[in-house]
């Protein structure tokens, strides 16, 4: 039977609502801690803009995308590719 092994473990409240995972963007020399909610089947990842601009990433280069979700009808963002390797 197959097995899966991982390098690293985190507990995380099962009485609150969603997983949060403690998480480090970095670009270039910056680096950035945060929690981020984490959703298993999304295509995409959302920062708050002050994240990519604490990373010294120049937003208004990233492509534009707008997001439709239940709480928010339109949400405009910023695609923004980072390098391999976020940990």
């Amino acid at each position: 039977m197959p097995r899966l092994e991982f390098s690293h473990v985190h507990s995380y409240a099962s009485s609150t609502e969603g997983i949060s995972l403690p998480v480090v963007l970095r670009s270039g020399g910056e680096r950035i801690d945060l929690f981020a909610s984490v959703d298993t089947g999304a295509s995409n990842c959302l920062f708050e803009r002050a994240h990519g601009e604490g990373l010294n990433l120049d937003i208004e280069a990233g492509d534009a995308k707008t997001f439709s979700t239940g709480a928010v009808s339109e949400d405009d963002c910023r695609r923004s590719n980072f390098p391999p390797g976020i940990t």
